[in-house]
């Protein structure tokens, strides 16, 4: 006669993380039938959301379930106080207007202006300000010679040229 209880299985893997303020995460793994666990092998990746930034102590922004745990410790999401570095450009640079005051990072409300190299031509948004969300106000324009760069269209008679945004020119 056996002695004892008839043991259970029982899911293992590890238990759905809460999502972040100011963020969240995706899941790449499987659930368990009641959706409470999560299988063992299981990844998350967490972002966060427009104008706020991970935490630099919590990187890398992956987790595993191991043995019934998450790896790692759960990440932050912080407001964004300034923008990454400007994008440089490929025949152009850019000009700072001002930096945030009392520091040298490019802060709330930074300026800068974009310019092309002698025989260019700016094709976009040339000035810039580091908006409150912590990103730039628009991407950087190219810079395209002068001899590909094609002239106004002209006027047209009891109207205007309006170009639309996905409008190109290409000259042969």
């Amino acid at each position: 006669q056996w002695i004892g209880e008839i043991p259970k299985c029982v899911p293992s893997g590890c238990e759905r993380p809460a999502e972040i303020p100011n963020g969240g995460y995706n899941l790449f793994g499987h659930n368990d039938t009641t959706g409470m666990l999560v299988a063992e092998g299981s990844q998350i990746y967490y972002f966060c959301h427009s104008g706020y930034k991970l935490s630099q102590e919590v990187l890398p922004t992956k987790r595993e379930c191991r043995d019934g745990r998450w790896t790692g410790d759960v990440p932050t999401c912080m407001k964004r106080t300034h923008c990454d570095m400007p994008q440089e450009i490929p025949n152009g640079n850019y000009v700072i207007g001002d930096l945030y005051p009392g520091t040298s990072t490019y802060g709330i409300g930074t300026r800068i202006m974009y310019e092309c190299d002698e025989g260019f031509l700016a094709y976009g948004t040339v000035k810039l300000i580091c908006t409150s969300s912590g990103y730039w106000s628009d991407y950087p324009p190219k810079c395209i010679e002068k001899d590909q760069y094609c002239p106004h269209p002209g006027q047209i008679e009891h109207g205007n040229f309006v170009p639309p945004a996905d409008v190109a020119c290409t000259k042969w």
